[in-house]
């Protein structure tokens, strides 16, 4: 029975912090794909244009019977349109992978191994899509990509850690200063995902993270406390601390036999 009640709000959490997602994708996220997919798709259709025209003109006809020959030059430019076109369209191949990949993890409910680098980095990369993230946060990462894998649903860790990363984002909106550092690294039991913002946290997160990752807080910082009581199926502790204006979150998350 207990089994059963801790399934039933593992659910729970787990629908509350896909609710609290979809929320944001209009208002906030929608806006960024559109914006996002914009620019190399502009840079596709301009270039698309301007080779079609120069093409014309120094691989049409002359008029006279006769094909023009192409000059160095004119091969060089109608070269760097065909690699800008292409440029651009890897770059639009991977912002629609961006979106197709995070819509991808919110619905995997496979249980197995997962690499938390590989996940922050491709949540970081779907965090672009928010345009004060993009634009107004100065952003440093450095993760190490050949963690131990830790075991869990993706979809868990997926709307965990991108809950986290709001988190810390919104913190900063107001602030002068805004900048996220996020690493990754592993010891002999755990791997961790280290978050540092800028913001102005609630003085209250601290405890409420640490009573949160014992099972024992009470629902406020809705998003965040949500994420880490998700994670605790998973042995994983959430800790904040605080130092001169630089607000450091740990995930860290057991790996290998507990």
């Amino acid at each position: 029975m207990e089994e059963l009640i801790r399934m039933d709000e593992n659910t729970i959490l787990l629908e509350e912090l896909k609710s609290e997602f979809q929320d944001t994708v209009i208002q906030e996220v929608l806006p960024g794909i559109l914006h996002n997919f914009a620019n190399p798709l502009n840079g596709i259709m301009g270039r698309s244009r301007l080779l079609q025209k120069r093409a014309a003109e120094v691989l049409g006809s002359d008029g006279k019977g006769a094909d023009n020959q192409p000059s160095d030059a004119a091969r060089g430019k109608i070269l760097r349109d065909v690699d800008l076109i292409v440029e651009q369209g890897d770059r639009f191949y991977e912002l629609f992978g961006q979106v197709s990949g995070k819509m991808q993890r919110i619905h995997d409910m496979r249980r197995g191994p997962v690499n938390l680098s590989e996940l922050a980095a491709a949540e970081l990369g779907f965090l672009d899509f928010y345009l004060d993230f993009k634009h107004s946060i100065e952003k440093h990462v450095n993760l190490t990509m050949d963690v131990p894998t830790v075991d869990g649903v993706v979809a868990d860790y997926s709307l965990a850690l991108s809950a986290i990363l709001r988190y810390t984002m919104n913190s900063m909106l107001d602030c002068p200063v805004r900048i996220l550092s996020v690493f990754s690294d592993y010891d002999s039991t755990f791997v961790s995902i280290v978050i540092s913002d800028t913001g102005v946290h609630d003085e209250s997160l601290a405890g409420d993270l640490k009573a949160a990752s014992a099972g024992q807080a009470p629902s406020i910082h809705r998003g965040i406390i949500g994420a880490v009581k998700l994670l605790k199926k998973y042995g994983a502790r959430v800790t904040l601390d605080t130092n001169a204006n630089i607000n450091k979150i740990t995930i860290s998350v057991p790996y290998g036999e507990r």
